[in-house]
Order: structure tokens, then sequence, then C-alpha cells
């Protein structure tokens, strides 16, 4: 007989259900996947939020766009113009009506002497730049501030896990001490201290976890947003490998910032003014042809005119010495700038190394040691050679060194930033700024 096959048979059947069960799962994971993804900040991402959102970015853009407008407005010449004038009517005897009229239809054009439209050409191509400038320099203000909003939420949560793991630890402690005040090994008083300490890790644990969210809270305000309580903030937070770059070696990389390039485009914008002023002061001509018509005779003849302004009174001379003033004015203004973004760095510098200087010795010295010392004081204390509260104190002599190590790191960290900003490199590993904020 035929053996027919059931696509019905119990083997089948479980195929299909471990076929389908794996696609959910697989379902399941990439979703899964999906959720970690977008539960993750980086700095990147947090930066490119923040420029998305920016009103003060918005609103230059839209400055930008006006000053390229107004300097094509400022390239077109004067329009034509035409004229009708009407002669000999309406009077008295022979002209009292229309009859001896006399009719001329004119087309008249202004020609600007001077070298005003190329002077009002250049004033707008140097506003241009200086809009430009001004939009690069929101931007830096923008990463220099997303940067210290960042690196305080990276060092609050660090901060979070040291106070969990001190209060972990006190936690442990608890055990073996209420075992020996049973045995009669210690006092009560050593448990009592050891519930006290647990509890004052309580509160600094509670206190951390305050301090993150409001981290986290003025992190997403820089684009008007939340962190989700699963939102990870991820980065590079690790103790500098090298010594920074010398502060003589990158000053100059200072004079690319886009604050002194602003007010160079303005310096620019005044000595474009200054030329505007001084061809105002060279009077147009203005020249018109035109067609009369005598009704009187039916004929017609073509008119010609011209037309100049006598400069007698008013040669400009107040506007040209008001723009030479303000020329002289924008280069003081730069080196105020200068002088400032030069007072920034330097500062910047002095917060990067007593700082870096700092989580250094933390790192290499301090907290090795304070480790070493919870590590022989607890052994010790189980051997009847230290009291709990040298114990103790120990783990919180420890905690608070790690703290500080963070704290300092943050502001090594961001320090680093800020020169970052100023002068376009990072001075601990050499990076750059992205191509747009340079």
């Amino acid at each position: 007989m035929p053996i027919k096959i059931s696509w019905e048979r119990p083997g089948r059947r479980r195929a299909w259900v471990f076929l389908f069960s794996s696609c959910v799962v697989l379902v399941s994971s990439l979703n899964s996947i999906s959720v970690v993804a977008a539960a993750t900040l980086t700095f990147e991402r947090a930066v490119s939020k923040a420029l998305a959102f920016d009103p003060r970015l918005k609103a230059q853009k839209m400055e930008t766009e006006a000053l390229r407008a107004e300097t094509y407005q400022a390239s077109l010449s004067p329009n034509p113009e035409f004229s009708v004038d009407v002669d000999n009517f309406l009077g008295s005897g022979a002209l009292s009506g229309f009859g001896g009229s006399e009719i001329t239809l004119g087309l008249d054009q202004r020609f600007e002497l001077g070298g005003k439209r190329a002077a009002r050409i250049n004033r707008g191509q140097a506003a241009e730049d200086f809009g430009s400038a001004e939009l690069r320099a929101i931007k830096r203000a923008i990463i220099a501030r997303v940067a210290r909003d960042f690196f305080a939420v990276l060092g609050a949560q660090k901060k979070l896990a040291l106070r969990k793991a001190q209060r972990g630890k006190f936690l442990e402690l608890l055990r073996p001490l209420r075992e020996r005040v049973a045995a009669g090994g210690s006092p009560e008083a050593d448990l009592t201290r050891g519930q006290i300490a647990a509890e004052q890790a309580k509160i600094a644990l509670e206190s951390a976890q305050f301090e993150l969210k409001a981290a986290r809270q003025k992190l997403a305000s820089n684009w008007s947003g939340h962190l989700s309580n699963g939102t990870r903030v991820r980065g590079d937070l690790l103790p500098p490998t090298r010594e920074a770059t010398p502060l003589i070696a990158i000053l100059a990389r200072l004079k690319s910032h886009p604050d002194l390039q602003k007010f160079e485009a303005l310096h620019a914008v005044r000595l474009a003014e200054l030329d505007v002023q001084h061809s105002l002061a060279v009077p147009d001509v203005t020249l018109g042809i035109g067609v009369r018509r005598f009704n009187e005779t039916d004929d017609v003849a073509l008119v010609a005119k011209g037309a100049v302004a006598i400069p007698i009174r008013d040669r400009n001379e107040g506007a040209i010495l008001a723009a030479a003033e303000r020329v002289g004015k924008a280069a003081y203004e730069r080196d105020v700038v200068w002088q400032e973004l030069k007072r920034r760095l330097i500062a910047a510098f002095g917060a990067l190394h007593r700082n870096c200087h700092e989580t250094r010795r933390y790192q290499l010295s301090i907290v090795p040691k304070a480790r070493n010392a919870v590590v022989s004081i607890r052994r010790g204390y189980f051997r009847g050679r230290f009291k709990v509260v040298d114990l103790l104190d120990s783990i919180t002599v420890l905690t608070e060194a790690q703290s500080r190590q963070i704290d300092t790191l943050v502001q090594c960290r961001t320090a680093a930033a800020n020169i970052k900003t100023l002068t376009g490199i990072d001075p601990l590993n050499g990076q750059k700024l992205p191509r747009f904020a340079r």
C-alpha cells in the first residue's frame, strides 16, 4: 500500500512550533536590542540633540539668511523712472483748454558714481561673514555647555555606583557583627555603630540618586527634553594617560576661535561702511530721454535731460567721520575679546592641571592605599587586632577618596572640553572639534 505523508503528524507539528517560537524569540531579541540602543545616550548624540533644538542657533540661522538677502538687495542698481509732464494747459485765452498743451513722456535713469554699489556689496558680504562667525560661536558655546552637563552625569553615575558599593559593604558587615555580638566576642555598641554606618550610607546613596536625577534633568534641558530612568549616559570618563599639551603650544590656535573671527568680520563691516559713506559723498548723475508732443501743431520731438547734485553744503563729512571712528572702535573691541579668550584659556589650563594632577594622585596612590587599609583592617578586626570603628572608618575613608577622585576627574575632563571649544583641540588626547563647529 502507498504510504501517505500527513502534514499534521506530531513531528511536523513540533517542527512548526519550534520554528514559530524561534521567530518570536528573535523578534523579541531585536526589540530588546533596539530598546537598549535607544536607552543609551552618547556625547555625540547629546550634542546633536542640543544643536537641533537650541533656539539661539535657529534664530542666528534666520539672521544669516536675512543678511544674505540684504546683500542681494544691496547688489541691485536703481530702477529707471517713467515720467509724464503736461505743460501749457488750463490757462487763459488760447491756453484755456488743452489745445496748446505739450505732453512729454520721459524715461530717467540714475547712475551711481563713486563705487556705491561695490561698497554696499562689500559691506553685505562682510556682514554675512560676521553672521557665520556668530553661528559658529554659538555652536561652540552649546558644545561646551553640553560637555559640562554630560560629564556631570557621568560623574553622578559613578558616584551612585560608589555609594551602592559602600552601603553593600556595611550591610555585608552587619551579619558577622551580629554573630560576634551574639557569641559575646564584641559589645552591643559595635553592632549599633555598624547599623548607624549602614543608615548613613543609605542617606548618602539617596543623595547620590537625587544628584544624578538633577544632573540628568540639567543635561536634558539642553534640548528641552527628558531622560527616562532607563536611559544610561555612556562616555569616556577615564583618568588622563598623558600630560596635557603645553599652553604655549596651543595658544596660537586660539586665533581661530569664532569670537575673534566675528570681530575681524565686524572690522571688515566697519571698513566697508566707511567706503559706503565715502561713496555717498560723490553725487550721482541722472540722465533721461523722452518724447514731447505739441498739441497745437501735432508735432513730436525728442527731449534729453540730465541732473547732478551740487555738493556745496552736504558732503557727508559727518557720516564719514563717524564711520572712521567706528573702524577704530572695532579694532579695540577685537583686542578686548582676544584678552578675554586668553584669560579663559589660562583659567581652563589651571583647572586642567590642578584637577588632572589630583585625580592621578588619587588613582595611583591614595585610593590603592585606602583599599589596602580596608582589607588589612578587616582581616585584623576579625582577629581581634582592631576595633569596629577602625573598620567602619577605613571603609568611609576609601569611599570618600574614591568620591573625590570622581569629582576631580569630572573637573579635569570638563576643563579639557572647555579648552577644546576654545582652541579646537583636546589637550589630553589631541582630538579635534567636529568640522561643523570649527
